[in-house]
């Protein structure tokens, strides 16, 4: 998913290259759309999600399956 840079409001990652950004609800929606515009960006991405995520296996993706509401 590519993000629209023809906006007004487009806003560049790049600043952040070879930094880390950690993203919660990285199956599907927002987190899914954010976690791979980081990746598009070159930064490195660490997701997790209750769910499989789709980024899971990718180059600079370190995914892990777990629900951040268990306390435990």
């Amino acid at each position: 998913m590519k993000h629209d840079e023809g906006t007004e409001k487009s806003m560049s990652l790049k600043k952040w290259e070879g930094y880390t950004v950690v993203v919660t609800g990285a199956s599907r929606g927002i987190g899914a759309s954010l976690a791979e515009v980081a990746l598009e960006e070159g930064l490195r991405v660490g997701v997790c999600a209750r769910g499989e995520c789709p980024l899971a296996g990718r180059e600079g993706v370190h995914a892990r399956q777990l629900d951040i509401r268990d306390e435990e």
